[in-house]
């Protein structure tokens, strides 16, 4: 099945494009689900993004969970470094 015959994607305006997922990935880095379990709340370790930081549209940042650095270092793939799609 090709993406023109999605009925979704009929409708959309011509000057969208469709791509894949893994069109939007980088070749060099992976897509990945970032950490799974987190642990306790560590006021001193990382903050981390998690869904209900996200309102709107926007990262709302006034209640971010972080995580111990020992346990951010394992999932360091994961790193926010600008330019990710966040799904």
């Amino acid at each position: 099945m090709t993406l023109e015959m999605i009925p979704e994607f009929e409708s959309l305006p011509d000057s969208w494009e469709v791509k894949t997922l893994a069109d939007l990935v980088h070749k060099d880095r992976k897509i990945s689900y970032g950490i799974v379990q987190p642990g306790f709340h560590d006021e001193g370790g990382v903050p981390i993004i998690r869904v209900n930081n996200i309102r709107q549209n926007r990262i709302v940042a006034d209640d971010v969970r972080k995580v111990s650095p020992e346990i951010e270092e394992r999932y360091k793939r994961t790193r926010i470094q600008g330019g990710e799609l966040l799904v």
